[in-house]
């Protein structure tokens, strides 16, 4: 690893203007400050082959004079381990602070990652020490200044360069009749041999005509250049982007029941590096809404264009969507009702004829239904239905073969049941997948598949004692997978599934403010292969035992944990015992 260089005089000598600045304005605080949080996260999880740890904590704390602090650090790491291998690590900090005073300001930044699972080497960083000013009045604008120092390094490569900017914002415009606020900001990364900078702008302006109308408008710029060192460092890459976004909404209140809305909106992006590409973004939409008595629904008209063009190469293209979906919502109570349906029509187009065979439309229709039925206070009935139609069509006969129809169908019906004795939740579940081609006739092997699963599963507890409770849940799923010939409409099932699943446990939901459940699970899965002959290929077969502890006053503290000791059988990767958990604790005041 390269030997990292030490800072330049004008570091020293910034960090020293810094401290003689700060000294007389921490001498001013107040003794009589205003409480603020402080905040603590810390998460484990464990899978088979990978650990991730997350901690993040927070402090903040602001005086009556007017200083305020805050300081935030965010650790990441995630370790793998392959079957074959050594450990692989990948870690990342990132730590930021702001000292504020009613003239002067101290923030720092700091972040750092290194990776280890996908190369060595890969270790990259960026910190800084700045200084700024307070929030500066000018008329209706408030500006505020900030320049420091900072370190970056990429991989071996490192850098000492200025951080140098100014925030700028309006909340209140002096325009006539309209309301309208304003915000910006602008950053440079000035290093020796590379220039980096970020500039973004925007402004909301609104007005409301009456109780009946509104008007609003939104504008929002932002403008990045990145350098970095290629391979060696007498190389600098370079990438630019540009993005503009415009949005106009006009609301009309039709009346107390009904609302219209029309949004219109306009987004260009360019990004710059190899080559250019460039993305225009037209897009419309109109939706009413009505509230009628037991009952509400809204209608809604969507339309885009947009086009893509990338020089050089000859992968332009052009795609226009039209879509109308509904919402309906009826219920009184014991019977409630939500009805989604949606229409999607895509039409793809490239700009040559003679290299590019993309042009294609594609059809989508979408039915989502959600029937509840409260027959009494113990029984509850849920009925839902969802239905899916994908048509899509190549244009040119050099791609028609991939023409194909897919068609989902999902049914559910559950039941509860409960009583100050039990409570018993049924579910079963039909899903039926089918792809068609419209051509496959034409091909030696089938492409047209079929994918289906049953689902059945059944949870019981029975409350016992004095907060205790005992309960099993059991799932059933049985899947199959293969060919489908649409001309005889037959079948060729190639694969199939069963997996089973058993939880038993005992739960006490107020073990010394905790909720404290034990248990043992049970997965067994078996697959079938149905070509030659149906022969069994592999039994999995995975259970043990697990606890799970969870506080139940989550005011300023929450804690919960999880972990499962599992033994796995598998007659092709052998016997293993394993860990499953999480471990997640936050403290706030």
């Amino acid at each position: 690893m390269k030997k990292i260089n030490p800072p330049p005089a004008g570091l020293i000598r910034f960090i020293f203007l810094a401290l003689i600045l700060i000294r007389p304005l921490t001498a001013q605080t107040s003794p009589d400050s205003i409480p603020a949080p402080f905040y603590w996260q810390q998460e484990m999880t464990k899978h088979n082959t990978s650990w991730q740890w997350l901690q993040v904590v927070a402090v903040q704390k602001k005086y009556n004079t007017g200083h305020y602090w805050n300081a935030r650090n965010t650790f990441n790491s995630t370790l793998l381990i392959p079957a074959a291998g050594k450990k692989q690590w990948k870690d990342e900090n990132r730590f930021s602070f702001i000292y504020q005073s009613p003239w002067y300001g101290l923030y720092g930044r700091s972040w750092f990652l290194d990776d280890r699972q996908t190369g060595s080497g890969q270790k990259f960083a960026n910190h800084v020490l700045g200084l700024q000013t307070a929030p500066l009045s000018v008329t209706e604008f408030t500006i505020q200044p900030f320049t420091g120092y900072q370190y970056a390094r990429n991989r071996q490569f490192e850098d000492w360069g200025w951080d140098a900017g100014l925030r700028l914002s309006a909340d209140q415009l002096p325009l006539p009749e309209y309301d309208g606020s304003l915000f910006g900001s602008t950053d440079f990364d000035l290093f020796p041999n590379r220039k980096n900078w970020e500039h973004q702008a925007g402004f909301v302006i609104s007005k409301k005509f009456s109780d009946f109308a509104a008007d609003s408008l939104r504008y929002r710029f932002h403008e990045t250049q990145k350098q970095f060192f290629g391979i060696d460092q007498d190389s600098i890459l370079q990438v630019n982007l540009f993005e503009r976004n415009l949005e106009n909404l006009l609301t009309y209140r039709l009346s107390s029941r009904s609302e219209l809305r029309y949004l219109t909106k306009m987004e260009s992006r360019q990004v710059s590096y190899t080559d250019q590409r460039r993305t225009l973004l037209l897009a419309s939409a109109v939706d009413f809404f009505y509230t009628g008595r037991g009952w509400q629904t809204l209608l809604r008209m969507r339309t885009s264009d947009q086009e893509q063009d990338f020089s050089g190469v000859r992968t332009d293209s052009r795609s226009r969507q039209t879509a109308l979906s509904s919402r309906l919502i009826a219920g009184s109570g014991q019977n409630d009702l939500t009805l989604d349906l949606a229409y999607v029509k895509l039409q793809y187009d490239t700009p040559d004829e003679m290299l590019n065979h993309d042009d294609r439309d594609e059809q989508r229709f979408i039915l989502n239904l959600n029937w509840q039925q409260n027959l009494n206070a113990r029984l509850r009935l849920n009925w839902i239905l969802y239905g899916y139609l994908f048509h899509q069509i190549y244009i040119f006969e050099e791609q028609s073969a991939r023409n194909n129809w897919n068609r989902v169908i999902k049914f559910n019906p559950r039941v509860t049941f409960s009583n100050p004795y039990l409570q018993n939740r049924l579910s079963s579940q039909v899903l039926a997948n089918y792809t068609i081609y419209d051509y496959d006739h034409l091909f030696s092997s089938p492409r047209s598949f079929l994918f289906r699963k049953y689902t059945l599963s059944d949870s019981l507890t029975i409350p016992f004692a004095d907060r205790n409770t005992a309960g099993v849940y059991a799932k059933l799923e049985l899947e199959e997978k293969g060919n489908f010939f649409k001309s005889a409409f037959s079948q060729n099932i190639v694969q199939s599934y069963t997996s089973q699943f058993l939880n038993i446990f005992l739960m006490n939901s107020d073990w010394f403010g905790f909720r404290l459940a034990v248990g043992h699970t049970t997965y067994l899965r078996n697959e079938w292969r149905h070509l030659p002959d149906k022969e069994k290929t592999r039994t999995n077969l995975s259970q043990g035992p697990y606890f799970s502890l969870q506080y139940l006053r989550p005011s300023k503290f929450i804690f919960s944990a999880y972990a499962a000791f599992l033994h796995l059988q598998d007659n092709k990767s052998g016997n293993a015992n394993y860990i499953t958990g999480f471990l997640r604790i936050q403290y706030q005041i």
